[in-house]
């Protein structure tokens, strides 16, 4: 009988700590593949905006631009 409850302590003492490695494992599974996500967006952004930038467009608005754009909308 005393072996069995010394089985009992350690067995449970063991999947407590297989638990504890496996939740510290997801956790950091979870922060690389955020981590990684966030790098491959950037990357995704940027070769999109080369990516116009070399087929001729320009990556922002002039003021005039925008100001002819609002004056035609208002005279239509």
């Amino acid at each position: 009988m005393l072996f069995g409850g010394l089985y009992a302590l350690l067995r449970r003492q063991w999947l407590h700590y297989v638990r504890a490695q496996a939740v510290e494992t997801a956790s950091s599974l979870t922060a690389s593949a955020q981590n990684f996500d966030a790098a491959a967006a950037a990357a995704l952004t940027w070769i999109q905006e080369v990516e116009l930038v070399s087929r001729g467009y320009r990556m922002w608005v002039d003021c005039f631009t925008l100001g002819k754009l609002f004056a035609m909308l208002i005279m239509n």
